[in-house]
């Protein structure tokens, strides 16, 4: 495996560079180690991220150190004749011909073949070979067979308990014929309590040591990252929070914890120039690459699309536009081990992409078997919430304010606490005073609470006026100051007329196929 160019900042975090990137993947190169993302997830993880974080894809970090990717990627061009070849060596090394015997040891041949015989039987028909024979398919468990599999394995000093990922379709069939796991091993005169694995209770040298293990590593170490969570659950318990287990580490808690630094609000111009930037530095301006969200959000919002942004800024959205590969089998168990790699959530609530779980429900029958196809267990992936009680919705009030998140109503009434406060409670305001906390210091007043009146929306209008603000309908939609603007003066339109501004001036028009923006978007009237 290569040398890392891995630096440690004052901190004692690891931190990568862009020289350090470029440095990393040259080292690859002279060494003779392959450069293809699947390989350098595999072998040098940090490198990968540190290149997606400084140029956004794989791709864009080769080119920067002046590598082709298309030569460094590992795609075997498979033919019909190489297809049957491949067969034909599988079934003389005595490998099983089963579809999901080969798709879990070499997935692409099995996506070749459907692409070129329409389907895996066709291509063993064309090996020579008969479907019925290669496809295995296991008989329905029998009560004696699910006994003589347990003793079996027990007398070789197998794992029998339930978080087995090899016995689950045999405890899944001793559920159906027993009634419960434990009732099986005790049909063959098994113990359940000694067989069952029950984790050792952590200690409070065995989080500090776990905490110092995981720092030196370079993982994160914030509430919120990936850990485990009886770690995090055991530091809090023991220590009185999450913080205190830090301090007691060794560790700031502060530099440990991540927060998003804060940008000033964004210009037309601070657009215009991050776009060109992002040109220069060949990263993605396609509205699907474009990081961050925020800069393609106040594009839309600035020049009334992101194409007419692209127009702006000089550039052809054309060019940017990048249209996405469809989604096969093969693309879905790399983009599953590509995510769970850089420690993503795969489970159905954590975020993952829509569209691709519904393509890994059309062509694998449901996401947990494309887990299954991806290597991965179902079970361990879903993650399943303890329920809340009064004592440990308390517990994580205060652990919220000692962090420093906010705690008013619109920042929780999503998550399962604020439900379960309310259950518990009977309001939100209950839960805050139960926990300590004075509910009118927790919420958060806008500078325009206050009731609006006609004098104020129209200064308001001039304010934004002056400080070149949109105010065009589109813009100023989601805000109180549209809504009663319209209700007091019967439209936006009459509003921008009260305050002596054009509405035909201040209304953005979308432009059309080879229209120009107009000088309007980014100056507009000084109205008078």
């Amino acid at each position: 495996m290569a040398r890392s160019t891995l630096r440690v900042a004052p901190n004692g975090a690891a931190t990568w560079s862009k020289r350090d990137v470029l440095k990393a993947v040259l080292r690859r190169q002279s060494e003779g180690l392959p450069l293809n993302a699947t390989a350098v997830v595999r072998q040098q993880a940090g490198l990968y991220r540190a290149a997606r974080r400084w140029y956004g894809q794989w791709d864009h970090a080769l080119r920067a150190a002046g590598i082709d990717p298309v030569r460094v990627r590992r795609r075997i061009q498979w033919s019909c004749t190489s297809i049957v070849q491949r067969i034909r060596q599988l079934a003389r090394e005595g490998q099983p011909l089963n579809s999901r015997a080969v798709q879990r040891s070499e997935s692409s041949v099995v996506c070749a073949a459907a692409r070129r015989f329409g389907s895996w039987d066709n291509a063993l028909l064309a090996a020579g070979m008969d479907p019925q024979q290669c496809r295995l398919r296991r008989l329905p468990w029998t009560p004696e067979q699910i006994i003589e599999a347990i003793v079996e394995i027990h007398a070789k000093g197998g794992k029998l308990n339930a978080g087995v990922r090899e016995i689950v379709s045999m405890k899944l069939a001793a559920v159906r014929l027993f009634a419960s796991w434990d009732a099986a091993l005790q049909a063959t005169g098994l113990d359940p309590e000694e067989i069952r694995n029950h984790r050792k209770p952590w200690t409070a040298e065995a989080v500090l040591e776990e905490i110092r293990k995981r720092h030196r590593r370079g993982k994160a170490l914030h509430y919120a990252s990936s850990m485990p969570v009886s770690l995090r659950e055991s530091g809090t318990r023991l220590f009185g929070s999450w913080d205190e287990a830090l301090i007691a580490a060794g560790l700031d808690p502060a530099r440990i914890r991540k927060r998003p630094p804060v940008r000033k609000p964004w210009t037309s111009q601070d657009v215009l120039q991050e776009i060109q930037r992002k040109c220069d530095r060949g990263e993605p301006l396609n509205a699907g690459g474009i990081w961050p969200k925020s800069l393609y959000d106040c594009g839309r919002r600035f020049f009334g699309s992101w194409d007419a942004a692209l127009t702006a800024a000089g550039l052809d959205p054309r060019e940017h536009r990048r249209s996405r590969l469809p989604w096969t089998r093969q693309r879905l168990v790399e983009a599953i081990r590509q995510i769970h790699s850089r420690g993503g959530k795969l489970n159905h609530g954590g975020g993952i992409c829509s569209t691709m779980a519904a393509k890994a429900t059309r062509l694998f029958g449901s996401w947990d078997a494309a887990l299954q196809a991806a290597g991965l267990d179902p079970t361990e992936i879903r993650l399943h919430r303890k329920r809340w009680t009064a004592e440990t919705m308390i517990q994580e009030i205060r652990l919220r304010q000692r962090n420093g998140y906010p705690l008013n109503c619109t920042s929780v009434q999503h998550s399962s606490l604020y439900i379960g406060a309310v259950r518990h409670f009977g309001s939100w305001d209950s839960a805050l005073m139960a926990a300590g906390l004075d509910p009118a210091k927790t919420r958060k007043i806008k500078p325009h609470c206050r009731p609006w009146t006609p004098e104020t929306v129209v200064q308001e209008i001039r304010r934004k006026r002056q400080a070149a603000e949109p105010l065009n309908r589109s813009a100023v939609s989601p805000e109180s100051l549209c809504v009663r603007g319209s209700k007091f003066y019967g439209s936006w339109d009459a509003a921008l007329t009260a305050a002596g501004l054009d509405p035909s001036t201040i209304r953005k028009h979308r432009p059309g196929h080879g229209g120009r923006i107009s000088s309007v978007r980014l100056r507009g009237d000084d109205g008078k």
